[in-house]
């Protein structure tokens, strides 16, 4: 079977009250030459997030704006973009995410390109600084992906699935035996609800969101992702219990306490507040592993 290397991209960017955010994202995606087009969905925000993208639109007529006049939520406004998008190849980015860079997407693409994965997903750095970040189940629901058109097209995702699009996804893949793998990103960030509203509502918000994606997964599905959804940088495990069951405990172990020392590196790195420099070359260090670990 011949190889198809797919180049031109279309980027997905659903965005509700983003306009303080925004900005990081499509100062990225503007000059990335892969993307065709890049969409933001601006699902009836009520402040100035669709006069930023108009705004970089004029400059950049590869910035595209939908503007729903209803609320649709984020799986709603998704598939408004997947219908709209022109190619083959979506790649779905959050509007608020902070650190984010043309090598993120870079390494987000590429398994997609060459068939070696169905989808991938970038592991935020912030993800794994939250309460259930030293869990390892945080890299399942990241919202930056690649995946073929055609794949999302079968999925049953209800227009309103609150917080579940990740998770639906994330089981279509499993159960049609297609591979999915993330990819653990040092340096990427995003601002959660907690940070977008008054604390106790953004807590409340967040604590609604888990409660919704365990009772959804179950924790019988929290092990399926486990064993399913690949970690990058222990791809040899995944593939050793996909020949032997016998290794799919080790898989868990070792995935589990790698993620519970990345908690532990973030936060002590968050609550000392080392300076700028050695955070950066901190992350300067893991990127060159991980590289090397990938090659």
């Amino acid at each position: 079977m011949r190889l198809i290397i797919v180049m031109s991209i279309s980027c997905l960017i659903p965005a509700y009250n983003e306009g303080q955010n925004i900005r990081k994202v499509l100062d990225v995606v503007k000059d990335y030459k892969k993307f065709a087009e890049v969409i933001v969905i601006d699902d009836c925000s009520k402040d100035n997030t669709s006069l930023i993208v108009k705004e970089y639109s004029q400059n950049y007529p590869m910035i595209k704006l939908i503007q729903n006049k209803i609320n649709q939520g984020k799986s709603g406004a998704i598939k408004i973009g997947v219908k709209a998008a022109r190619e083959e190849l979506i790649v779905m980015l959050d509007a608020d995410l902070i650190g984010l860079t043309e090598n993120d997407i870079d390494r987000l693409i590429e398994p997609v390109q060459k068939r070696e994965y169905a989808s991938t997903i970038l592991d935020r750095a912030g993800d794994r600084t939250a309460i259930w970040g030293w869990t390892n189940c945080a890299r399942f629901f990241g919202g930056e992906r690649a995946l073929w058109k055609e794949d999302f097209l079968k999925m049953d995702i209800p227009q309103r699935s609150g917080y579940l699009l990740e998770t639906k996804m994330n089981f279509y893949y499993i159960e049609n035996n297609k591979k999915i793998k993330t990819i653990y990103c040092p340096q990427l960030f995003t601002v959660h609800q907690y940070d977008k509203m008054p604390f106790m509502k953004g807590v409340y918000s967040y604590l609604k969101m888990s409660k919704q994606i365990i009772n959804t997964a179950t924790p019988l599905g929290f092990v399926v992702m486990f064993l399913k959804v690949e970690e990058e940088k222990f791809s040899y495990l995944y593939l050793l219990h996909s020949r032997a069951i016998i290794f799919a405990p080790i898989t868990i172990a070792v995935t589990l306490i790698n993620s519970t020392l990345i908690f532990l590196q973030l936060n002590i790195i968050r609550a000392v507040k080392l300076p700028r420099g050695v955070v950066d070359a901190y992350n300067s260090t893991l990127e060159t592993l991980n590289r090397y670990i990938n090659r």
